[in-house]
């Protein structure tokens, strides 16, 4: 018996059956969407004016959180801004204990902090047309005059609830989804990529 079990997510079996799809399917897709379904994500209360809880984060994450309307902070983790009291916390991986330790560092203050790591999945677009792609699904102005590298929105894309995250310079968008919107999302990608040239992972 494994001394571990291994973590899997929603889109494992899409992944593995997508190959490069559009006109130039033999070259470098225009888009390349990538899942990470390992991510840990963690819905944040507080008051931002409360310097014991301001602190505790920080204390805890290594960064201050972002009191900016749809901007995001990022060190080890990514710290998303949802209102003016909420934040989505998200770490690359997955660690055991931590979300514990997290939850004691806020236990002096009147902050709440729920681990929603089973309900969401990155979505990572990259590549030449994955803004082109992103319009065709949202309204908002997502050109780099308007939504520039450190910020975050909550939008809907193709009548999908979602946050896309602008975390890297180029063409690299994250978009952080729902667990069971997750492949009608990828399949829409999939047909509204066609014209651009998309790839899976």
């Amino acid at each position: 018996m494994s001394d571990s079990l291994k973590r899997h997510h929603c889109l494992e079996p899409f992944s593995e059956d997508s190959a490069t799809i559009g006109s130039s399917a033999s070259a470098e897709p225009a888009i390349r969407v990538t899942f990470d379904g390992h991510r840990e994500f963690y819905n944040l209360r507080g008051d931002p004016a409360d310097a014991a809880f301001t602190d505790a984060v920080k204390s805890f994450t290594g960064q201050s959180i972002p009191d900016k309307a749809n901007t995001l902070s990022y060190r080890e983790c990514t710290t998303c801004w949802l209102g003016p009291d909420e934040w989505l916390v998200v770490y690359p991986s997955f660690e055991a204990g931590r979300f514990e330790k997290f939850s004691t560092e806020l236990d002096s203050t009147d902050a709440t902090a729920v681990d929603v790591s089973h309900g969401y999945i990155v979505l990572c677009l990259s590549g030449d047309s994955a803004l082109d792609l992103l319009a065709k699904g949202c309204t908002l102005d997502l050109h780099l005059s308007s939504f520039n590298v450190g910020d975050c929105v909550q939008t809907g894309i193709a009548r999908t609830a979602a946050i896309i995250a602008n975390i890297a310079e180029g063409d690299h968008y994250e978009v952080i989804v729902r667990r069971t919107f997750a492949e009608y999302l990828a399949i829409w990608m999939r047909h509204a990529g066609a014209e651009f040239g998309i790839g899976f992972d």
